[in-house]
């Protein structure tokens, strides 16, 4: 085929996180990736509303993340992952979709960049 379309290049290089629910009848399903939050208000019997947060962060203050990335890894390279609170010094979110040049290997991004 043709060369690389800059365009879809770019967009597969940013990033984004995201949160979705879905209401089955009586079931709520939430899920989540990165450092969105989903939460459910209720009106008490005193008519305040409550918030319920229904979802965890996954940035560097959720400690199961990061021990997850960080055992991903050589213990060599720990103090190289996450820095100032951020993967490689870099994206705050520890999970997102997009940011291929944090997930692909060196050598599919020479061969897709050239």
């Amino acid at each position: 085929g043709g060369g690389v379309n800059m365009k879809t290049l770019t967009v597969a290089m940013s990033g984004c996180v995201a949160v979705v629910t879905h209401i089955d009848g009586p079931h709520l399903h939430v899920a989540s990736t990165g450092d969105c939050t989903a939460v459910i208000g209720s009106l008490s019997e005193n008519e305040t509303w409550l918030a319920k947060k229904l979802t965890t962060e996954h940035n560097s203050d959720n400690q199961k993340e990061v021990k997850r990335i960080l055992s991903e890894h050589p213990e060599s390279e720990h103090h190289h992952i996450i820095k100032g609170d951020r993967l490689l010094s870099v994206l705050a979110p520890l999970r997102a979709f997009g940011d291929f040049k944090f997930k692909w290997d060196k050598s599919i991004i020479e061969d897709t960049l050239g």
